[in-house]
């Protein structure tokens, strides 16, 4: 009996701390028209009267018409109940309109 309570406390002491520690997340980079976005969101609930802050850092691979390609930084903070945040845009490198880009990395809670 006592190692099921052990096993439940454990599981539900690590299902509450990971939502307690849960940070911003990005999608894209995405095409608005002609232009790329990385848009970052934190929309978990806040656990206490202070906002928390994530730290987001990527690095975005780009390609442009001409098929020359790049690898840019992109980075930014979002605070918990932000949503859209753009911590990288962009129409052209190199003079060509980018067709295509990806990107790597995440967020974290400062």
């Amino acid at each position: 009996m006592k190692k099921i309570y052990v096993a439940v406390t454990m599981l539900v002491t690590t299902l509450w701390g990971a939502s307690a520690l849960a940070s911003a997340t990005c999608s894209g980079p995405m095409q608005d028209g002609n232009t790329w976005n990385l848009v970052c969101s934190d929309l978990s609930a806040p656990d206490t009267d202070t906002a928390a802050v994530s730290q987001c850092s990527y690095s975005v691979s780009i390609t442009n018409k001409n098929g020359q390609e790049n690898t840019v930084s992109a980075s930014g903070t979002v605070e918990q109940g932000q949503s859209g945040v753009v911590i990288w845009s962009a129409i052209q490198f190199g003079g060509s309109d980018i067709v295509s880009a990806t990107a790597d990395g995440g967020c974290t809670l400062q």
